[in-house]
């Protein structure tokens, strides 16, 4: 009976680690979404926040749009972001701006926000300023609080989510107890301890998988390459920035698509990057002009500077995050 149990509840965890994410019960629960509205005369500022899951484990990732709609050619002032958003780590930050309804300018940044604990996690307001004809518009979205479930299971610890499983305590019986209360007792420690390390191993497994995405971590590695920009001071520090970005998006190109951007010259790279069917052609473009400015500012490194590099960040950013490589399909999946 106790092996029964054991292999039923193993094989429940195994079934629920190959069922794909969209099926998963946080899917549910609603977005959150908030729009502030401030004006003075003719001139406006609208500031809609969308966030898309307001609940997720720590394995997940966010995603916070902030739009801002104002006037054409009114001067719009965000915050600096830095590596961190409240109590979530930045993956990645971009910004574009569009046309809008009526000539309106809409302002689009989109967030990939990641947890590191489990807990209640908030996002702080977020500041937004608009100078328009000498009068000032001040708006800040309004804070919001995402609950992050551990992916152990809801008795793991949140400090120490993948905590090993203690071993079972020790039971004393009187001398005549009944065999059957024994063995029932030991056969439910047994399950206990079994279905523990089973959770660790899945958890391991799947961490271990996400780890081995090259779109993973090259993330990581931007990250850092954006920390260093935002401590850069001299064309000096912000050069050495822009051989770090180069390089690990080169090993991203040559673990994902087999391009060795780190070893081939930009001709002999060109037409390995035209070959990529399962790319579009406006990203295979920007992939090509992408790597032609990062090798004029290597070997021009007096041109550098952090406004440069950042941009150039940015665009690798965005080539990570809107294509999928022949080698992170399977991990994604």
């Amino acid at each position: 009976m106790v092996c029964v149990l054991i292999v039923t509840v193993v094989l429940a965890e195994w079934s629920c680690e190959r069922a794909p994410s969209g099926s998963s019960s946080i899917a549910t629960v609603p977005p959150i979404q908030r729009t502030q509205h401030t004006q003075s005369g003719d001139a406006f500022l609208d500031v809609t926040m969308t966030i898309d899951k307001s609940e997720l484990t720590v394995a997940d990732r966010v995603r916070l749009t902030l739009t801002c709609t104002t006037r054409s050619g009114v001067e719009l002032k965000l915050p600096e972001f830095g590596p961190s958003l409240g109590d979530f780590t930045i993956v990645s930050a971009v910004t574009n701006e569009q046309a809008g309804k009526s000539g309106d300018r809409e302002t689009v940044t989109s967030f990939v926000l990641e947890p590191f604990l489990a807990g209640d996690k908030s996002i702080p307001p977020i500041p937004v300023r608009v100078v328009d004809a000498a009068r000032t518009l001040n708006l800040q979205t309004e804070p919001a609080t995402l609950k992050v479930s551990p992916v152990a299971g809801a008795d793991a610890s949140e400090k120490t989510p993948l905590e090993p499983a203690k071993g079972p305590v020790a039971i004393l019986t009187p001398p005549r107890a009944n065999r059957t209360l024994v063995w029932t007792i030991s056969g439910c420690s047994a399950l206990a301890i079994v279905t523990a390390f089973a959770s660790i191993a899945i958890s391991n497994s799947r961490r271990a998988r996400r780890e081995a995405d090259p779109a993973f971590r090259v993330r990581r590695q931007l990250e850092q390459v954006r920390t260093l920009l935002g401590q850069a001071a001299t064309h000096a520090e912000a050069s050495a920035a822009a051989e770090k970005l180069f390089l690990a998006f080169a090993a991203f190109l040559r673990d994902a698509w087999s391009i060795p951007a780190d070893t081939q010259p930009q001709a002999r790279i060109a037409p390995l990057i035209a070959s990529l069917d399962a790319m579009a052609f406006e990203q295979r473009t920007e992939l090509s002009q992408l790597l032609a400015d990062m090798e004029r500012t290597r070997f021009a490194p007096g041109a550098a500077s952090v406004l440069i590099v950042l941009s150039l960040l940015d665009r690798a950013v965005a080539v990570v995050d809107h294509t999928i490589p022949p080698a992170s399909t399977e991990v994604r999946r």
